[in-house]
């Protein structure tokens, strides 16, 4: 749903309690008005926990590819591996982040608005994504991309949080199959053993999150 003002404004609910739309009694008319509201919810991907809180990998939906292909997590793009998880987890948001920074910074020219071809990452939207973007992660330079496809206005941005970002993804997910060859069985894949979370995340980024740091929180 989506709110209207003066098209889609409701009473009260304790209004709508008394008189419904089949009512023949006329509602009494309001000095204000109610916004209505709608809900957006995605329960068919929702996941279910286990007792111990962990999230129940059984439900086949989990793995279900669904997204924009340059965006996606590795994990949700390849194959299915040891290194692979079997469900959605936090750490795939923050590496889709991670990918739109980029596809921000070499695609979208503020001065004029235009939208700029790149042909090294149209390989990212393809069916061979999973082995272009792999490569990229694991190729530990993120300099060659800066100085051939970066626009100027994101070169702040590119050394401040995509950089320290690169760097972040490519440990974890090198960690990962490292400890997958070695068949580690208490190695954390649902953070990349610590390396990959909203707090480190937002250290990378130099970023103190909102509610972390109540004496400098305004709101």
């Amino acid at each position: 749903m989506i709110y209207r003002p003066g098209e889609t404004d409701r009473v009260p609910d304790k209004v709508n309690e008394q008189f419904s739309t089949q009512s023949e009694t006329k509602a009494p008319e309001l000095s204000s008005t109610q916004p209505s509201h709608g809900i957006l919810n995605d329960f068919d991907m929702a996941s279910t926990r286990k007792e111990d809180g962990s999230i129940n990998s059984d439900n086949g939906h989990h793995h279900h590819i669904t997204g924009t292909r340059p965006f996606m997590a590795l994990d949700l793009l390849g194959p299915r591996r040891p290194s692979t998880p079997a469900v959605h987890l936090y750490r795939h948001d923050l590496e889709s982040f991670f990918y739109i920074l980029i596809w921000a910074a070499t695609h979208y020219k503020y001065s004029t608005g235009a939208l700029i071809s790149v042909p090294k990452l149209n390989t990212w939207n393809g069916e061979e994504a999973f082995d272009h973007k792999s490569a990229f992660i694991l190729s530990m330079d993120t300099e060659y991309l800066k100085e051939t496809h970066c626009l100027p206005e994101f070169y702040d941005i590119w050394d401040s949080w995509i950089t320290p970002l690169f760097e972040m993804f490519g440990e974890g997910r090198r960690g990962a199959i490292s400890a997958a060859s070695r068949k580690k069985t208490d190695y954390d894949l649902t953070t990349y053993n610590g390396r990959i979370t909203f707090e480190t995340f937002m250290a990378a980024i130099g970023e103190t999150p909102r509610g972390l740091n109540p004496a400098s929180d305004t709101a």
